[in-house]
């Protein structure tokens, strides 16, 4: 009978401690997944990056931040308009011209739902720097 007794407490004390881990392992789960963000989460973040104009249109703006003319190579992002966009050193968007250094300050909006990640990234304001360099017209070799 004690035998009986002193297995039951044990079965018991085995299952509470199965019980126990479960519920733990799914609140560090659960917070985990929160921490990188869950399913349905929007993460939003406000970022600066400056370069060139590439073009501007009711919809987008094209900013070229890097570039390499030796290799012809070019990172150009391509950004959402916002529709209460700022313009600043300028009277309006109109006098910004493609070459024209700017300074963009936008909003990377994240969606993440099960395995998908979405971004996408909004222009608050524009910064008129400076305008475009005038290319030269002698060609590397000297001669025009």
């Amino acid at each position: 009978m004690q035998y009986k007794r002193t297995f039951q407490k044990s079965f018991l004390m085995v299952l509470m401690s199965l019980c126990f881990c479960s519920l733990l392992y799914m609140g560090v789960s659960e917070a985990a997944q929160g921490a990188k963000g869950g399913a349905g989460d929007e993460v939003k973040e406000s970022k600066t990056i400056s370069g060139k104009v590439g073009f501007i249109n009711n919809e987008f703006i094209s900013i070229i931040d890097q570039s390499d003319e030796g290799q012809g190579i070019e990172h150009e992002i391509l950004m959402y308009r916002d529709k209460d966009l700022e313009v600043k050193n300028k009277a309006s968007l109109n006098e910004i011209k493609p070459g024209d250094v700017i300074q963009i300050e936008y909003e990377k909006s994240t969606k993440t739902s099960k395995d998908v990640r979405k971004s996408k990234q909004t222009v608050k304001s524009v910064k008129f720097l400076r305008a475009a360099e005038e290319k030269d017209s002698t060609l590397r070799s000297g001669k025009k």
